[in-house]
């Protein structure tokens, strides 16, 4: 016999249990939450899957997850990120998490400076800050788009910077002399 697929708990119950109007009425609640973990439990096996799929499959899932932020035009390791996260990220919509998981997704390192914490901003304003120099304007305007569908109405992109972050060792020296000569040979 094959496994039926999860519809309504209401259908699956025996009628003279139904009659009771608390039985029916504690049914209808718990039916709604079922139903979400029917979903999510499908949802899991595709998500173990995501990395295996070609490009038109990560489209097909985009639009019939309805990821509103999704682009068909990235490059399929985006569009592999954004679908991975996608239905996470509706959830949290409008909050400077998402803001910074779209620019995780986009520029790989990704950083949200909130007006209260720069410097010179108006209040709601906020930047962007990545470490990744291979940022193009394109993919900075397509950023843009996706961060204009996922933040909240009032706040506003002031911009984007690629922030060039050096790693070397400075070596800074000064002497005072009163006085006389003073030679110094280097090798």
């Amino acid at each position: 016999m094959a496994a039926k697929e999860f519809t309504s708990l209401l259908q699956i119950m025996p009628a003279y249990l139904l009659r009771d109007p608390q039985v029916h009425a504690a049914a209808e609640a718990i039916n709604k939450e079922l139903q979400t973990a029917a979903f999510d439990a499908r949802r899991a096996l595709v998500l173990g899957y995501i990395d295996e799929l070609d490009e038109a499959e990560l489209d097909m899932l985009a639009f019939e997850w309805r990821i509103e932020f999704y682009d068909p035009s990235a490059e399929v390791d985006i569009k592999r990120s954004i679908v991975k996260n996608g239905l996470t990220w509706r959830k949290s919509s409008g909050t400077p998490a998402i803001v910074e998981m779209a620019a995780e997704a986009y520029f790989g390192d990704a950083t949200v400076v909130e007006w209260f914490d720069g410097e010179g901003m108006l209040p709601y304003e906020f930047d962007v800050e990545t470490g990744n120099l291979a940022a193009t304007q394109e993919y900075a305007d397509k950023f843009i788009a996706i961060v204009n569908l996922v933040k909240n109405a009032r706040s506003r992109l002031r911009r984007v910077i690629a922030v060039a972050r050096l790693e070397k060792a400075m070596y800074v020296g000064h002497a005072w002399a009163l006085g006389g000569d003073i030679t110094i040979k280097l090798r």
